[in-house]
């Protein structure tokens, strides 16, 4: 209890020895692992021979639409994450209910996991169930946040275990949003050349979110908690309606990766319905 330096020191220990383990096993390309390099079919595909100055890399993000609507998303996913992680803990401690039930005593711990089984769940989605398109887990995972908030207004002050499992299911939904919006969609139609600043600036719209929850609930709750899971409420509409409205985008090289794919299938079936007529 007199160590309290340690909570400085202990998460800079840990990202120390992470740095160290990216610096020798992590690699840029699998050329660079010993392995065979392949095409990704990105949004650099073509472009793999060109080189981009800092100003076509900002214009290549800030002049796309489909790159401002992820940025769009990713605002009201920060809204919505810090909404809840930061807030949760401050409503149980003003309500007196809140405190004793497992989700409080295990805040941390609950949402660590939340998030990571969200992660994972919505890169699933993705890839096995949307031919890698981001944004339709996006859309299910906003209205299950939406389905939650509502029951959060419906319950709050009558229901505390209920308010609690909601809150961290808000957490595996929003992370699930969060890390196909801002790591992969964003390296999807950015590119490999644009990885980096596509990332970098799709996320910056996530603290931009959070900065505006975080001034607007604080001075929403101290008229009355109802006012917390009202305001993002929103947030959550807004954030379904721009991820269905990219429902099927994918980058130009993968549609024609695709549609590739598409045609060696059905030489493969033809050739097979050829064999099959000869024999006796």
């Amino acid at each position: 209890t007199n160590a309290t330096w340690l909570v400085f020191f202990i998460p800079s220990f840990i990202l120390i020895v992470f740095a160290l383990i990216d610096l020798f096993l992590l690699k840029d390309t699998p050329g660079d692992a010993n392995l065979d390099d392949f095409d990704t079919h990105d949004a650099s595909s073509d472009e793999m021979d060109k080189s981009f100055t800092m100003k076509e890399l900002l214009g290549r993000v800030f002049k796309s639409r489909l790159m401002m609507i992820i940025a769009a998303i990713e605002f009201t996913s920060g809204v919505l994450r810090n909404g809840i992680m930061q807030w949760y803990f401050i409503f149980a401690a003003e309500v007196p209910a809140m405190k004793e039930i497992f989700f409080t005593r295990n805040w941390g711990i609950s949402i660590a996991i939340s998030g990571m089984l969200g992660g994972f769940t919505a890169g699933y989605m993705s890839d096995k169930l949307f031919q890698s398109r981001r944004a339709p887990p996006a859309v299910i995972m906003n209205f299950v946040m939406m389905v939650l908030l509502i029951t959060m207004l419906v319950l709050l002050y009558r229901s505390p275990t209920i308010v609690g499992l909601c809150a961290v299911l808000m957490c595996f939904a929003v992370i699930g949003v969060h890390s196909l919006m801002s790591g992969t969609a964003a390296a999807d139609f950015g590119g490999r050349k644009a990885t980096a600043t596509a990332s970098g600036i799709v996320d910056g719209f996530v603290y931009l979110g959070s900065g505006l929850q975080s001034f607007a609930i604080g001075f929403l709750v101290e008229k009355d908690w109802i006012y917390w899971p009202l305001f993002l409420l929103p947030f959550t509409v807004i954030g379904f309606l721009l991820s269905f409205k990219i429902w099927w985008e994918i980058p130009e090289a993968t549609k024609r990766y695709l549609v590739d794919v598409e045609k060696k299938v059905l030489r493969v079936k033809k050739i097979k319905l050829k064999k099959i007529k000869i024999i006796p």
